[in-house]
């Protein structure tokens, strides 16, 4: 059996199909409305425990109703989640959301960071990453992250895959760099094309 740790992120997808987005101070109806588990670690993990992989998670959550809605749906598709953390139910920090407008074949997002902007090295003991592969989603929404994904990757004696994501903010410079330096000790290598961002 493979074994297999994805890292971050996770968080609640509400997912709502329309034919317009309304105006400013309007209102549009939709027909549907879907709340799900979702965050591009979560679904890798998913879809890998489909095949029967052993996967583990690492991630962090608030203490509060879509957290609890997560962990449920991990636990019921066999996600180990015993690297989960959630913050103090004392803080005032939620879990990550997603708002996925679908029109047509196209979607957007509106994304809440959450408990996902604050995750951190702090969170991942390297000593559980005693897999076969290793798979690093999302790095341009990770910022607590980001400087020490070169420190995971170093750490990792079996595959590595990363999937960078989109970056909303714009792919500066810095971040690019840091992409690029961890990138000749990466096995496997994802990249979104459904995307475009604008010039």
């Amino acid at each position: 059996m493979m074994k297999i740790a994805a890292i971050r992120d996770v968080n609640v997808d509400l997912i709502t199909p329309v034919e317009c987005l309304p105006k400013k101070g309007r209102q549009v109806i939709t027909n549907d409305f879907e709340i799900h588990c979702g965050g591009c670690a979560a679904n890798f993990a998913f879809a890998c425990t489909k095949p029967g992989a052993e996967v583990k998670l690492f991630g962090k959550l608030g203490d509060d109703l879509f957290g609890r809605h997560i962990i449920a749906t991990l636990e019921e598709n066999r996600v180990d989640l015993s690297n989960i953390s959630l913050s103090d139910s004392r803080s005032d920090e939620k879990t990550g959301s997603t708002v996925a407008i679908v029109q047509v074949s196209e979607r957007s997002f509106i994304t809440y960071r959450g408990t996902n902007a604050t995750f951190s090295m702090s969170d991942v003991d390297c000593k559980k990453l005693k897999v076969d592969l290793v798979h690093l989603p999302s790095f341009f929404l990770l910022d607590a992250l980001q400087h020490d994904y070169g420190k995971i990757v170093n750490s990792v004696d079996g595959l590595k895959s990363i999937d960078p994501g989109w970056d909303p903010f714009g792919w500066g410079p810095e971040k690019l760099r840091q992409l690029k330096d961890i990138l000749p000790n990466i096995d496997i290598f994802f990249f979104q094309t459904s995307m475009k961002q604008e010039e």
